[in-house]
């Protein structure tokens, strides 16, 4: 019979690293964010200005392939805890079964 060991504490820990990079990512992005627009803003004026910032908040928006990304990642991370709890529950419960066995006397 074939056995699987799975370490739901691992599994936690790559949610856990998942879930410190899309912070990382959002920190990042909002700095980016302020760094652009006072950067543009302070010695750029126009259209072009306008137009460039139009396009920035394609970039930063709720709707940008990085915002997508973000909550993609967020959504895994938070399959993979769920993932966690599942196993810890199914070798609680196999420990208790086990545990449950009449001992034989060898």
């Amino acid at each position: 019979m074939a056995t699987y060991r799975i370490n739901h504490e691992s599994i936690r820990q790559s949610a856990a690293k998942i879930t410190s990079y899309c912070s990382f990512q959002d920190t990042r992005m909002m700095f980016l964010n302020v760094l652009v627009v006072v950067s543009l803003r302070s010695g750029w004026a126009g259209k072009d200005t306008d137009a460039f910032l139009g396009k920035w908040s394609e970039v930063f928006g709720s709707e940008s392939t990085a915002a997508k990304f973000r909550k993609n990642l967020q959504n895994y991370a938070k399959a993979l805890q769920a993932c966690a709890d599942v196993y810890k529950s199914a070798q609680a419960d196999c420990y208790n079964e086990a545990k449950s066995l009449p001992q034989l006397g060898l």
